[in-house]
């Protein structure tokens, strides 16, 4: 029987998720949050992208790049509710 959990999420969804783990009868122990160690992601030419999927105004969108990547990492840990103690509820 699960008591507990770990839900690895993105930071835009983290409340999202919480909320939908809490009306579903379990409750937040605690949330753990690191940072990426890693450097700095490889952008995407949008202007390069958008001659591929053949966009006929690409040319539009010149000098236009994204590198976006999430820097913080969210762990929601949520936990069955006790119903005594541990050994009851397991």
């Amino acid at each position: 029987m699960l008591t507990c959990s770990l839900a690895h999420l993105l930071t835009c969804s983290l409340a999202h998720i919480q909320i939908a783990l809490e009306n579903s009868g379990f409750y937040t122990r605690d949330l753990l949050v690191y940072k990426r160690n890693s450097g700095i992601p490889r952008g995407l030419n949008l202007e390069k992208k958008l001659e591929k999927l053949g966009v006929e105004n690409a040319s539009d969108w010149n000098g236009w790049h994204n590198a976006l990547r999430n820097e913080w990492e969210v762990i929601v840990l949520v936990q069955k509710p006790l119903i005594n103690n541990y050994w009851e509820t397991i």
